[in-house]
């Protein structure tokens, strides 16, 4: 019976890998579209190199591998359109972190794109309803957009792009309203940590700044995953 089980695992992560690098091809056709989407004709350049980049598809492979060992060691199930969906938008996010680590720079070409498909794609990847999906909207498009406002009054600086508050609004739209403050704990936790490395082997010295982006997409994804068991566990220690 187990190895019944381990079987089925294992084909479902072959069949999720594969797939999901089969997806490529069809979204690599974006660079045809880009006179359609690019709203800015610097980015055009970034877009068409992170494309074509091995940093991109690295890591892309680095996202399929996490939600493949996902799926093989809980009782997800997944289908065929849920994995293309997945594929696609792990495939997104792998371009824009390609671009803000490289360039500090979160294109509309592929943010304002991302609200639509997560929008369109969140019933396949997702268990939040509608009215939990606009609320993560308005939180995490019109929170970041506040804070970014409230921050440049108090210091006169830019402390948030704007393509940081476009992605948090198509974040926001997939994670819904309760998925928000788990994505932020996931993202700040892991570039505090990426800081406290990058502080250590450069002998306390940070000459280039750490692009968020990342963070966000990385803290999204987990939040999808994890949301239900963070909870549970926040409600079993509060003794609820």
């Amino acid at each position: 019976m187990y190895a019944e089980n381990c079987k089925e695992k294992i084909t479902l992560f072959l069949f999720f890998y594969c797939h999901g690098f089969l997806f490529l091809p069809t979204l690599a056709l974006m660079e045809f579209l880009k006179d359609f989407f690019a709203f800015d004709k610097d980015e055009r350049p970034l877009i068409k190199e992170a494309i074509i980049s091995l940093q991109t598809y690295l890591i892309f492979a680095g996202y399929i591998a996490m939600l493949s060992l996902y799926a093989i060691f809980t009782s997800a199930e997944l289908t065929p359109e849920s994995i293309y969906a997945w594929a696609g938008i792990a495939f997104l996010f792998s371009l824009l972190t390609n671009v803000d680590v490289k360039h500090y720079i979160l294109p509309d070409h592929i943010t304002l794109p991302l609200i639509l498909v997560l929008y369109f794609l969140f019933p396949l990847t997702s268990e939040i309803t509608p009215t939990q999906s606009f609320w993560g909207l308005i939180i995490g498009g019109g929170g970041f957009a506040l804070l970014a406002y409230v921050f440049f009054k108090v210091s006169g600086k830019h402390g948030m792009g704007g393509g940081d508050i476009k992605l948090m609004a198509a974040l926001g739209i997939w994670v819904g309203g309760m998925g928000i403050p788990i994505l932020m704990l996931f993202a700040s936790l892991s570039s505090l940590v990426t800081l406290f490395i990058r502080k250590l082997f450069s002998g306390g010295k940070l000459k280039d700044p750490l692009p968020f982006g990342p963070f966000l997409c990385a803290g999204a994804v987990l939040s999808v995953l994890f949301s239900d068991a963070y909870w549970q566990l926040t409600q079993n220690f509060l003794g609820h």
